[in-house]
């Protein structure tokens, strides 16, 4: 570049210099006075909307595996307490009727005094009632205590 270009002013390039007024450079300034940032309404209002339909979707599905897990736990205290019945019946000749409170758990006729069965913890909150046969069989009936839950079987 030359010092006598008519493309430099000063010995620097020039610069376009647009118009005041309704000009492009007043728009351009005006457009980046608007620009903001964060959110809309609108934005999150559609975000809570997807929040709902996940956490209508999830929290029966959770409950019903609750429950599942529940009904498993009773159906494995039940075949144990089985075990225990089928050892008096060896031993005694009969099947015996008996009950376990988690709010008593040793009772004088619950399962625990008279067969030697107790949960593996008693934070399950599982009423168990044995009804005794002679020597047929037995029914077991778990109830559990806080959702109602019932679990019946007969041996």
């Amino acid at each position: 570049m030359r010092a006598d270009d008519p493309s430099l002013v000063d010995g620097q390039p020039a610069t376009m210099n647009y118009p005041s007024g309704n000009g492009s450079g007043e728009i351009m300034q005006n457009m980046q006075k608007d620009y903001q940032t964060g959110f809309s309404l609108i934005e999150l209002m559609v975000v809570v909307a997807i929040i709902g339909i996940i956490a209508a979707i999830s929290i029966p599905m959770y409950s019903d595996y609750i429950d599942t897990a529940r009904q498993g736990v009773m159906v494995d205290n039940m075949q144990s307490i089985r075990l225990f019945e089928e050892d008096y019946k060896l031993s005694e000749g009969t099947y015996v009727s008996a009950i376990y409170d988690p709010a008593d758990p040793g009772a004088a006729g619950g399962v625990t005094k008279v067969l030697g069965w107790e949960p593996r913890t008693r934070e399950d909150g599982v009423k168990y009632e044995m009804v005794a046969n002679g020597t047929a069989g037995f029914t077991i009936t778990a109830t559990h205590l806080d959702s109602g839950t019932v679990v019946t079987r007969t041996f």
